[in-house]
């Protein structure tokens, strides 16, 4: 149950969006399915980290309200679940979105609150990167 699978997929994603490529999409869709199963045998944790995956997921179908949705309910998810970490990784994820979707005001708003979980989180050197980018 460690982080690298997520990891992978959201990069995976993320390579699948910017590329095109289907190369990338399957793979990312595996990482996927592997927490579908580990949530479904009571990985709670692991809840926000599935709704984001689902996020990118729906993101790359160009499902975009679905995926505006999810990807609010999973920083939602990891913020109550104290996960700051995870919650930037949301924002920034939710907002590139936003971006490749015209949204620019929201892309700003969603790196802003990025910058908020991260120095929550105590990831300085990460606020200082995402302060230059604004």
């Amino acid at each position: 149950y460690g982080m690298e699978p997520f990891y992978r997929g959201i990069s995976l994603y993320a390579m699948a969006r910017k590329t095109g490529e289907k190369k990338y999409k399957k793979p990312a869709s595996e990482v996927r399915k592997q927490y579908q199963v580990w949530v479904k045998k009571g990985c709670v944790n692991l809840v926000g980290l599935l709704q984001l995956l689902d996020a990118e997921h729906f993101a790359l179908s160009r499902k975009k309200k679905v995926a505006y949705q999810t990807y609010e309910k999973a920083i939602s998810t990891l913020v109550a679940g104290g996960f700051y970490n995870n919650a930037g990784v949301a924002c920034e994820r939710y907002g590139t979105y936003l971006s490749e979707t015209g949204q620019t005001d929201g892309m700003r708003a969603q790196i802003e609150q990025a910058i908020v979980y991260y120095n929550r989180w105590g990831a300085k050197r990460k606020v200082d990167l995402l302060k230059e980018q604004l």
